[in-house]
């Protein structure tokens, strides 16, 4: 009767095939470009008593409203261009629909910081459920 032998080469074949497995998504985590967003805490939000906000909306068919009139992307941003020139005081807010495309937020946050537009700050949901964020 043969003596049992422990065969090593499928164990080494699978930490080689782990190791390759686990370069490959360094090298493509690698290459993502990402945007940096600066959320600020609600409770940490500090406003003037008397700020005025612009709201820009993004809906869930992509498409964009400056406070609640529908525009479009390039129409938003000259709109806002001219708002802040008139009130550089101007806070503008960008709420998104739950259902928005994370696309079209990018897309709106990309042309805002294009034309120079980055003191821009985000709705988001807190976590009662209720809308909160950095502005009323």
């Amino acid at each position: 009767m043969p003596e049992p032998r422990l065969e090593l080469t499928p164990l080494i074949d699978t930490v080689f095939l782990l190791l390759t497995f686990f370069l490959f998504a360094l090298v493509l985590t690698a290459r993502l470009e990402v945007t940096d967003i600066d959320l600020p805490g609600a409770a940490l939000a500090e406003t003037p008593e008397r700020a005025v906000y612009t709201v820009v909306s993004v809906r869930r068919d992509a498409s964009y409203a400056i406070d609640d009139a529908p525009a479009e992307l390039e129409d938003l941003v000259t709109e806002l261009t001219a708002r802040m020139e008139l009130d550089p005081s101007i806070r503008v807010v960008v709420a998104p629909d739950r259902a928005a495309p994370s696309g079209a937020l990018l897309t709106l946050l990309d042309a805002l910081s294009a034309a120079d537009l980055r003191a821009v700050r985000i709705l988001r949901e807190g976590d009662s459920g209720a809308r909160t964020g950095s502005a009323p």
